[in-house]
């Protein structure tokens, strides 16, 4: 029963590594990446799609923090003196 069983998955392993085999041929011959990642076309879309989906998200955590960031926008000044009154160089050996 055992032998059975080991024949079995010997030829379920065969069998799904040369479906394996073959994908890996026919994404071999595939090279729409290179003519995509080349295109300038491409890269001003993503950019400008980037771009933009990080303005969404900048704008909504301005609009839902900026009750947070009040006391620290009325203690900025104080804040930037201090740190300008109290720094020290670092030493580079």
């Amino acid at each position: 029963m055992r032998t059975g069983g080991l024949e079995t998955m010997q030829s379920l392993s065969s069998s799904s590594s040369s479906a394996a085999a073959v994908i890996a041929l026919n994404l071999k011959d595939a090279n729409w990446w290179l003519d995509v990642n080349e295109s300038p076309f491409w890269q001003d879309r993503i950019l400008r799609i980037l771009a933009g989906l990080y303005g969404i998200v900048s704008v909504t955590v301005i609009a839902f923090c900026r009750h947070a960031l009040y006391p620290l926008m009325e203690s900025f000044f104080t804040i930037a003196l201090l740190l300008i009154l109290w720094w020290k160089p670092v030493q580079v050996v």
